[in-house]
């Protein structure tokens, strides 16, 4: 018997949202890539965060011909559980759902019901 993937979300890459949990909880911005496997979001508003390396990890990476340098900036993803569609038109993070119109499957904001 196989199982099923449950690695699924109504977010989609381009999504306007809110996070609602962690760090930076209240911020509103777009989501450019979405890591689907490990369901990870990487937002625009949210700045990278910096790698410091020590002496010995730049003297490692001078020797194998890489750039020196004491920090790299990696972007930084959240997880899409803490993020909330963002309904422009309310004002209000919104959840979203799915519905079939004309044989065709759209989303939907379930608080004003409008379809995307």
């Amino acid at each position: 018997m196989t199982r099923k993937n449950n690695n699924h979300s109504y977010l989609k890459v381009g999504d306007q949202v809110k996070i609602i949990a962690g760090q930076h909880k209240g911020k509103i911005g777009k989501i450019i890539v979405i890591d689907t496997k490990n369901l990870l979001a990487q937002i625009d508003s949210i700045k990278d965060k910096l790698r410091y390396y020590s002496k010995q990890e730049q003297e490692k990476l001078k020797a194998s011909g890489n750039e020196l340098g004491e920090k790299k900036a990696i972007p930084s993803f959240l997880h899409i559980s803490n993020l909330m569609y963002w309904d422009s038109k309310l004002g209000k993070a919104t959840r979203l759902g799915s519905k079939i119109v004309a044989h065709k499957k759209f989303r939907y904001l379930k608080k004003s019901g409008n379809v995307l």
